[in-house]
């Protein structure tokens, strides 16, 4: 049986190939601002509107005089093919279902592959781009991904229910979104990210690609938590970033190589990535120069 040529250098995989699901919902590093404790604080944790908004809702329709209105909330992730959409739709996923999960003290589920409808929590719903649109579910955190592909019907239908709502998309939904009563924020991620960012984001996967000795042979290393901006206003979505001794490889990326990788590819993160496939290949494989740039 022929050794992988990446065994000599404790790596189990080439670090920039496909991941699951899973991995890119705990190895993504994204920076939430206020948006995450936006839709958790508003809707998950039954915070309610605050009393001017409910007297205007109540002088709107006497009859219900509620003691509470429930906002509405859509959050779209916009940006073009290869910045991260279905990436921070993940991260989205895996937070909110802690989130609920917490609150309603129900176990948390695993994250299940993408193009599926994973967990009953949180659904993650994929539109394709041709063929039968799946349909929608009637609970709400839902995410939908490609959602400018979404049919008059389907969008019709999404906006019969509550929120939260969740949009990765290639155009601008908030205009049918405010037309059908949705407080709307957008996540645009079609702009350069600081090249720190993307040093942790490529260099998390080597760190979540090595392997570890133990009695029983050889094991893989368990993925790492995904990592929370400390700007994030909850950060205790996730626990601290696991580390066999220290969080360190000898192949991880620089600044300057990620500043060199930025000039060349701009801030199409999908294209670094397999840029960096076929560079880690040759490098394993052939023995060629890994990047030049330190």
């Amino acid at each position: 049986m022929r050794e992988s040529p990446f065994a000599k250098y404790h790596l189990f995989r080439n670090p920039f190939g496909e991941l699951t699901a899973r991995e890119r919902a705990e190895l993504a590093v994204i920076h939430w601002n206020d948006s995450l404790s936006w839709l958790t604080g508003d809707v998950l944790t039954g915070r309610v509107a605050p009393a001017n908004e409910i007297r205007s809702a109540n002088q709107t329709n006497p009859a219900s005089q509620t003691a509470s209105v429930k906002r509405r909330l859509a959050l779209q992730v916009i940006g073009p093919c290869g910045h991260g959409k279905s990436t921070h739709l993940l991260a989205l996923q895996r937070a909110l279902t802690q989130v609920l999960a917490r609150s309603t003290q129900a176990p948390v589920q695993s994250i299940a592959p993408p193009r599926t409808q994973p967990t009953s929590l949180v659904t993650y719903i994929y539109f394709p781009d041709e063929g039968d649109q799946p349909p929608l579910p009637g609970t709400r955190p839902v995410l939908i991904d490609e959602a400018q592909r979404m049919s008059w019907l389907r969008r019709r239908q999404l906006l019969t229910g509550d929120g939260p709502l969740i949009l990765g998309t290639h155009v601008d939904c908030s205009r049918w979104l405010t037309r059908g009563g949705f407080e709307v924020r957008t996540l645009d991620v079609s702009h350069m990210m600081p090249p720190q960012q993307l040093q942790e984001i490529l260099n998390r996967r080597i760190l979540a690609s090595r392997i570890t000795t133990i009695q029983t042979g050889w094991a893989i290393q368990p993925p790492m938590p995904c990592a929370v901006a400390p700007e994030s206003p909850i950060p205790d979505f996730v626990g601290p970033v696991s580390q066999p001794e220290v969080a360190y490889h000898p192949l991880c990326l620089t600044v300057n190589q990620v500043v060199a990788l930025q000039q060349r590819f701009g801030s199409n993160i999908r294209l670094i990535e397999h840029y960096l496939y076929d560079a880690f290949q040759r490098f394993a494989e052939k023995g060629e120069p890994w990047l030049p740039v330190n």
